[in-house]
């Protein structure tokens, strides 16, 4: 369903969203916990997360966490078993979606005499879209390593079909050894987003695959006649993002850095470094729209351009769309089967404000912007998609 907010500045095309439930430990809202609140929320609810430390959660449905202001979704620190639980563990029904919202997820503390492979922040399956703004996914950091140690994605799905972060910082953790270890090289740092088959966009974000740590030899070097990198052993740093297809709009994807290595305790080389991006194709967009914040109920919301227009053009509203849709040579990241809205825009306009309407019904609803300018042809902007908070 669409919603048309008349009461706006100008007319704005919103998915409108369902109930919200309040969870905040201090008592003053539905619920203390978030599992609960999780468990008994309706698909498309929205639930409003007072800061504290949660988790870790489990989620099934679709669902939208706002952070008011910010919470931390951790994995369990300690506990039985090989392997740390993700922090966010995904099991949906295929086609569902979940969107965080000013949300710290993963952080916690990897304690290596109860675990030898991290939890990642977000793992699982059974969502068909992924969406994080202004949120931090940090696969979580180890101490007392007692042998080798397996990194993990900070985003690790199967048959996610789109994921978009927005404003977010994103890393996977590194692959440590033992301090004591010797002569062995370290498991591959892991990927940054592990995200197979899915379409991926990043704005105004970072991502960091996971690297791997020192390799120390003692007895033989690893290959007698030159220094590393040595191949084909581990020790190799992660990708940023691997993925069908990647689109990124002023961000940062970096592989994480490959085991340095030393022998006798002298440098002796490093191993690989991961790759920004694994995908059939990775398309970057230069930054011509551009948002500040997220938008606030009750406030003006501001979107700006760059280079300041020199013809008229259109600003286009409506519900997004990833990956892009092809429109006479240029990308569409907005739903042609939802209302569009188009707004003029004047030749020397630099910016266009939105008047977001002090309605709590409002928060976690999603729209997207583009700008569409004609001369020969179509030119489309990089699109701003964003969630409206508090």
């Amino acid at each position: 369903m669409i919603r048309v907010l008349a009461s706006c500045l100008l007319p704005l095309c919103l998915a409108s969203v369902g109930a919200q439930i309040v969870v905040d430990p201090g008592g003053g809202g539905d619920f203390t916990t978030l599992q609960p609140a999780i468990d008994a929320a309706a698909p498309f609810t929205t639930i409003r997360v007072v800061s504290g430390s949660y988790g870790p959660v489990t989620i099934d449905r679709t669902l939208t966490i706002v952070g008011d202001p910010r919470p931390t979704i951790r994995a369990a620190t300690t506990g039985p078993g090989f392997v740390q639980p993700p922090a966010v563990s995904l099991s949906g029904s295929g086609s569902d979606r979940i969107v965080f919202q000013n949300v710290e997820l993963g952080g916690s503390i990897v304690d290596g005499n109860s675990y030898s492979a991290a939890g990642s922040p977000i793992a699982g399956s059974g969502f068909a879209q992924l969406q994080l703004a202004d949120s931090t996914v940090r696969a979580p950091e180890w101490f007392q390593v007692t042998g080798t140690a397996h990194g993990v994605p900070a985003i690790d799905v199967d048959f996610a079909l789109s994921i978009l972060l927005v404003r977010c910082d994103v890393a996977g953790s590194m692959s440590p050894d033992d301090p004591g270890a010797n002569d062995v090289f370290p498991f591959d740092g892991p990927v940054g987003i592990d995200a197979p088959g899915a379409n991926v966009l990043v704005i105004d974000s970072e991502v960091l695959g996971g690297g791997a740590g020192e390799t120390r030899f003692v007895s033989i070097p690893p290959v007698s006649d030159h220094p590393c990198p040595c191949i084909p052993a581990s020790g190799n740093g992660g990708a940023g993002i691997l993925a069908q297809r990647v689109f990124s709009v002023q961000s940062l994807i970096r592989g994480g850095e490959g085991s340095e290595v030393f022998f006798l305790g002298e440098p002796y080389g490093h191993q690989l470094d991961g790759v920004p991006v694994i995908a059939t194709t990775h398309t970057a967009y230069a930054q011509r729209l551009s948002s500040t914040r997220a938008p606030r109920i009750g406030e003006p919301f501001d979107v700006f351009v760059s280079p300041t227009l020199e013809q008229s053009a259109t600003l286009l509203f409506g519900a997004m769309r990833v990956p892009p849709l092809p429109a006479l040579g240029a990308d569409l990241f907005l739903d042609p089967l939802q209302p569009i809205t188009p707004l003029s825009m004047a030749a020397s306009q630099s910016s266009f404000r939105v008047s977001v309407p002090n309605d709590t019904d409002l928060i976690g609803t999603r729209f997207g912007l583009q700008l569409a300018e004609v001369a020969a042809s179509l030119t489309l902007s990089n699109p701003v998609i964003e969630v409206i908070t508090f």
